[in-house]
């Protein structure tokens, strides 16, 4: 079990309760909803998903696209890619699907392949690479076709922490926050915008919400976000969290994590959506 793997099949849910787990998979199962509405996929339509985790978003994309279709799928993960193959196989349709181990920044892929792109939060992964990928997107999108996806922006965001209570722990904790802000792998509205760009895009949205979390907070909770989502290339929460804390404020931060109860976030999210030039021009053109 690679670390995606064990984020997605282990670490995503650990700590939470079982109302918690189900709302979690509400909430991704109305993001794959409004990823599918604003794609405008149809029947004998080719589509190709970008991150395809276990594979949980295909059989809905085999049953639009249906007999006259195609679904591609692509991860990064070994693993992921064998549970997403293992979920075609046990769909009716699951010989129209294929799923590829590879990267975004090289898609592995012809060209003019696809009628819809989607992806979800998956372009934060891009980086500083995020252009190419846009340009790998736009050469196997046919003209006239649609890139939609679905991003956790990080722009004026706080990490996932308890709220500080005395002088100490709001020390402490900017520390955590001042180190967390310079991570990699983090993307933000105008990002996007930039990326998706004429001549290879047209009729580029990027809808953004402000969105607040407010929910129980533990130890055991914040060991799970420490751990959780992987970023190769970057040290780990922990140990930005922690590494550079000098004594005083690392005694301040424990003593944050063993009075929290609660934590309270705001972040926000985005829908994007794209449309390839129907000209099929520009650097990125097919």
């Amino acid at each position: 079990m690679d670390a995606w793997d064990r984020w997605l099949s282990v670490d995503r849910y650990t700590g939470l309760s079982a109302q918690e787990v189900q709302g979690g998979m509400q909430l991704i199962a109305g993001i794959r909803a409004q990823l599918l509405q604003q794609a405008g996929l149809r029947a004998g339509q080719s589509v190709l998903e970008i991150g395809c985790g276990p594979g949980e978003f295909l059989p809905t994309l085999l049953d639009v696209v249906g007999i006259a279709g195609g679904v591609a799928a692509l991860d990064v993960s070994p693993q992921l890619c064998a549970r997403a193959s293992a979920v075609l196989a046990q769909h009716p349709l699951g010989h129209r699907g294929r799923v590829t181990q590879g990267d975004m920044r090289q898609l592995p892929h012809a060209g003019g392949s696809f009628d819809v792109v989607l992806c979800r939060a998956v372009l934060q992964y891009a980086g500083s690479d995020l252009p190419a990928v846009a340009a790998e997107i736009a050469r196997v999108l046919r003209p006239g076709g649609r890139f939609v996806s679905f991003e956790v922006l990080s722009a004026n965001e706080r990490p996932m922490l308890p709220l500080p209570r005395t002088e100490g722990q709001r020390r402490a904790r900017a520390a955590a926050v001042a180190r967390w802000r310079r991570l990699p792998y983090r993307i933000s509205r105008g990002a996007l915008v930039a990326a998706f760009t004429p001549p290879a895009f047209s009729r580029t949205s990027v809808s953004a919400s402000v969105v607040d979390w407010v929910q129980p907070f533990s130890r055991a909770q914040f060991a799970n976000v420490l751990s959780q989502v992987p970023r190769p290339g970057c040290p780990t929460l922990e140990e930005v969290y922690t590494r550079d804390l000098d004594p005083e404020l690392r005694a301040h931060w424990d003593d944050l994590l063993a009075t929290a109860t609660h934590a309270a976030q705001r972040g926000a999210w985005a829908y994007v959506s794209a449309v390839r030039d129907t000209a099929g021009g520009g650097p990125a053109g097919v």
